[in-house]
C-alpha cells in the first residue's frame, strides 16, 4: 500500500469515527411526536439524550390552576375558566404571570460531555374553543434565562374565536447562549392567554431542537491516534 493510499486509510477511519467527513454534524437532538400519548423523546442520535416533557407545579395544583397532560397524541394544556387565564396569568402581567404561576411544559436535553451548538427548535400549534382570544406561548431556555423579558419569541394567536388552524412554529436557537454548550439545557413553554371564561385548551406536537454535534475531545483523541498508528506500522 503506497504512502497516499494509508494516509486516505486514515482520514476514512477519522470520518467513520466523527460519523461523517467533520467532526461536527447536524442532528435532531430532541423529538417529541407524542404517538400513544408518550412523552419520551423518539430521537435516536447516541451523543445526546432528551428527557421526558414534564409540567411545572401548575398542573400539580388543585383548585383555579390549570391541568396539562399529553392527550389525544398532542401536548395539551388547559386555560379555561378553571384554567390559568386573565384572573391569573394576565393580571400579573402575560408572560410574566405564567412565570410566576410556574405554568410551563418543559424538557432537556443532555450533551453527555460532547459540544453541542443548537439551531432551531420547531413545533405544531393550535388553539381550541377561543372566544375573541389572545391565546400565547412563549420559548425560553435555561442557558437564556427563566425570567420575563428572557423569551427566545413569544407566538399569539390573536382574537380567536372556536378553533385556530395549526401553525408550524420555527424558534432561531442559534444565539450565543445556546452555542458550544456542554452539559444540560432545559426548553420551557410558558402558556398564558387574556381570557378567564370558557373551556379552551391550548395544543402542541411534533416538537423538535436541531443541533451540530461535535464529540467530546476524548473520542476525537482516540480516532486521530488509532488512525496515526496504523499508518505508522503500515510503514
Amino acid at each position: 500500500m503506497t504512502g497516499k493510499n494509508l494516509h486516505l486509510l486514515a482520514a476514512g477511519m477519522l470520518a467513520a469515527a466523527w460519523g461523517g467527513g467533520a467532526p461536527a454534524g447536524a442532528a435532531i437532538v430532541a423529538s417529541y411526536s407524542f404517538d400513544s400519548n408518550s412523552a419520551a423523546s423518539a430521537d435516536a442520535h447516541l451523543e445526546t439524550t432528551a428527557t421526558n416533557v414534564t409540567f411545572g407545579p401548575f398542573s400539580n395544583s388543585d383548585g383555579s390552576p390549570p391541568s396539562a397532560d399529553i392527550n389525544s397524541n398532542a401536548l395539551r394544556v388547559n386555560t379555561g375558566a378553571t384554567g390559568m387565564n386573565a384572573g391569573q396569568a394576565n393580571t400579573l402581567g402575560g408572560a410574566t404571570g405564567s412565570i410566576a404561576l410556574g405554568a410551563y411544559a418543559s424538557f432537556a436535553v443532555q450533551s453527555l460531555g460532547n459540544t453541542l451548538e443548537f439551531t432551531s427548535l420547531t413545533f405544531d400549534h393550535w388553539f381550541f374553543n377561543g372566544s375573541n382570544t389572545n391565546a400565547s406561548v412563549a420559548v425560553m431556555t435555561s442557558l437564556t434565562g427563566f425570567t420575563a423579558g428572557n423569551e427566545l419569541v413569544t407566538f399569539t394567536f390573536a382574537g380567536v374565536t372556536g378553533n385556530s388552524t395549526i401553525e408550524p412554529r420555527i424558534v432561531n436557537l442559534n444565539v450565543p447562549a445556546l452555542q458550544d454548550v456542554v452539559g444540560n439545557v432545559e426548553f420551557r413553554f410558558y402558556f398564558f392567554d387574556n381570557s378567564d371564561t370558557g373551556a379552551r385548551a391550548a395544543f402542541f406536537d411534533n416538537i423538535v431542537v436541531n443541533a451540530n454535534v461535535v464529540p467530546e475531545p476524548a473520542i476525537l483523541g482516540l480516532a486521530g491516534f488509532g488512525a496515526a498508528g496504523l499508518v505508522r506500522r503500515r510503514r
